[in-house]
């Protein structure tokens, strides 16, 4: 906690397919596509279809129950020219879940200034305050934020936080039929960052954040790996199967088989079902 009174504040940050031709990520992300085909692609039902179910209906009352706890709003980044159909997805499920927070981009991606606006609304007096990553399609653990709270503190302001371990699940047609484990190194689920609320001059100061496999090449970077706090999802809809050979069960079958499932259907409650199908929980 801040050694002031006001509690710490956290943002989740997740791009929800953001369309944003002028930006470099575009560039290099469109594998030699014109800008029509690869928007046509981006916002294809056989693509959208997952990640809307994943995270409307498994990752957002995880996200919703941190609240409860802890002074936490879960930004979504999402494009003007999102489809109709999705976008009232999204706003349907901001109407269910206070803990979301919508923001229409247009050109570029802003997650500072949200936050800054979202602090002058709700907890002016914020000191310490913490943003992290996570994805349209992967889970964070029920205690996530109850773990990253051990180091949001003053003296660990310009800190990045990685939780390397995790489970890897195999997602098809509406649940996880398959788990493992994963380890990873300064993986992207709930990457963090550890910053503080300058009241004087009205800025946000956060460690520069990169990709995040090299956050330890820009930052201090804070890794704990003793506790399983996030789920990689593999699906056959997933950017990253289209440059890497093999099929979601296929890329997933790298890691080591999960021997134990136990507690995990506490840290991850809407997925409780299908964790149960492999021992018990």
């Amino acid at each position: 906690m801040s050694t002031s009174d006001a509690p710490v504040q956290y943002f989740g940050v997740t791009r929800f397919s953001t369309f944003l031709p002028l930006s470099s990520a575009w560039v290099s992300s469109r594998d030699g596509r014109t800008e029509s085909e690869y928007k046509a692609h981006l916002f294809s039902d056989e693509r959208m279809e997952p990640r809307v179910r994943i995270f409307v209906d498994r990752a957002l009352p995880i996200y919703q129950s941190m609240a409860e706890r802890h002074e936490y709003r879960h930004i979504v980044h999402y494009s003007d020219s999102l489809p109709t159909r999705w976008r009232e997805e999204l706003e349907e499920a901001a109407r269910k879940y206070p803990v979301l927070h919508l923001d229409k981009v247009e050109t570029r991606i802003n997650s500072t200034q949200v936050m800054l606006e979202q602090i002058g609304r709700r907890t002016p007096d914020a000191d310490v305050v913490v943003w992290f990553r996570v994805d349209d399609d992967d889970l964070l653990s029920a205690d996530f934020l109850d773990r990253l709270s051990v180091y949001a503190t003053p003296k660990h302001s310009g800190y990045a936080v990685s939780f390397g371990m995790g489970l890897a699940g195999l997602y098809v047609d509406g649940q996880y039929t398959e788990f493992r484990k994963v380890h990873g190194r300064l993986p992207s689920q709930g990457q963090a960052y550890v910053g503080r609320y300058d009241h004087l001059k009205g800025v946000l100061q956060f460690p520069r954040a990169t990709a995040h496999s090299r956050q330890d090449t820009v930052s201090p970077v804070i890794y704990d790996s003793r506790d399983v706090s996030y789920v990689y999802t593999f699906h056959d809809q997933q950017d990253q199967g289209l440059t890497t050979h093999g099929s979601a069960a296929e890329r997933l079958a790298r890691f080591p088989l999960l021997d134990d499932v136990g507690g995990l259907a506490t840290k991850f409650p809407t997925i409780a079902r299908d964790i149960s199908t492999f021992g018990p929980v």
